[in-house]
């Protein structure tokens, strides 16, 4: 009796809850296809993949950029780009789409307000429901150019540079000793190129008794490497240059004898031949003499078993009450013979 009265109630409440729920399916399928539509656009895809990183993820970015990651240009130098490049904090999002170099591309460019982070690149995929793939391409650092002793190990980011690494540039003949090819292998200089790092390497380079090598930056960015002389021996060698040279500038002024340079030279060369045979009737007579202003400088070692120094010092000799002041600089080279460091060569810079 109750239904048979109010049925017609029933019905209409039967109804709307009907509708209710199409309506809902509807507005449900609807949203959905919102997303889908959102999500295949390509202000959606960017929007995603900066919302990926908001939340910490930088992995399925560096899954799917295509980059080819190597040991020079691992995965994590590419996550730490975007992480430096982009940042973190999108709450001033913006960017701007542009036509591709081809068909299937869009270029975005990303501002934080109105400044310019980055590039974006959309690429045409239409794989699960995703229309865009966005990558960001990581630009590779300059090529570093290295300039080092050949007998030298050079290593960037602690790996030994291998033949690839080496110029085509010819190798560079050491100028010092270069008057000394008759009787050592000149010593040269090689060039190398590091390429294809996202991050500038650090390079370094190791002499082979372990002795890490003096680094210069050229005018040009070029790095140049030499060898030092062994830690300690600076005193060393200062004494062992200071004992020719001033024996050397008494025997050349008539104030002390041959006798007292010989222990200092190697005999087998054409420059102790040379003093031999030197006959000195020119310096200036004087009645004393005295050395100020000693320095020994500019070490190096271009090759195992050579040396170089430059060695300066002011020369004063007396003369009727009279002091005349030669400055005096050589360049001293030395190769290790035996046990010791003989003199083979001499340049005199003043």
């Amino acid at each position: 009796m109750f239904f048979k009265k109010h049925w017609f109630k029933f019905f209409l409440l039967l109804f709307a809850v009907a509708c209710g729920l199409f309506v809902w399916h509807l507005l449900d399928a609807l949203w959905v296809n919102m997303i889908d539509y959102e999500y295949a656009s390509e202000s959606g895809a960017v929007e995603d993949y900066f919302a990926r990183f908001a939340a910490g993820d930088y992995d399925t970015a560096a899954d799917t950029c295509e980059f080819p990651f190597t040991d020079r240009a691992p995965r994590e130098d590419y996550i730490r780009y975007l992480k430096e490049t982009f940042g973190s904090d999108f709450s001033h999002l913006r960017f701007a789409g542009r036509d591709g170099e081809t068909e299937n591309e869009k270029l975005y460019n990303i501002y934080d307000d109105s400044t310019l982070l980055g590039t974006v690149h959309l690429v045409a995929r239409e794989m699960e429901g995703r229309k865009w793939t966005v990558m960001a391409p990581a630009p590779y650092a300059p090529s570093v150019k290295v300039v080092a002793p050949a007998y030298v190990t050079v290593s960037a980011n602690g790996v030994a540079a291998t033949e690839s690494d080496r110029s085509d540039v010819p190798a560079i003949e050491d100028a010092d000793f270069k008057p000394l090819e008759y009787l050592v292998t000149v010593p040269t200089k090689v060039t190398y190129v590091f390429d294809g790092y996202l991050y500038a390497p650090e390079i370094t380079a190791v002499a082979p008794d372990g002795t890490v090598c003096r680094k210069e930056i050229a005018e040009d960015g070029t790095i140049v490497f030499s060898v030092p002389e062994a830690e300690g021996q600076t005193e060393a060698l200062t004494e062992m240059m200071s004992g020719f040279s001033l024996a050397y500038a008494r025997w050349i002024a008539t104030d002390g004898y041959f006798s007292a340079v010989q222990p200092y030279l190697d005999r087998t060369t054409r420059f102790y031949k040379d003093l031999t045979e030197f006959v000195n009737y020119w310096f200036t007579e004087h009645d004393g003499y005295e050395f100020r202003n000693i320095s020994a400088s500019n070490f190096s070692r271009p090759a195992d078993g050579l040396l170089a120094g430059t060695f300066s010092f002011d020369h004063v000799v007396f003369y009727k009450g009279e002091e005349i002041v030669y400055n005096t600089s050589y360049r001293l080279l030395y190769r290790w013979v035996e046990d010791r460091w003989l003199l083979a060569g001499l340049t005199i810079l003043r």
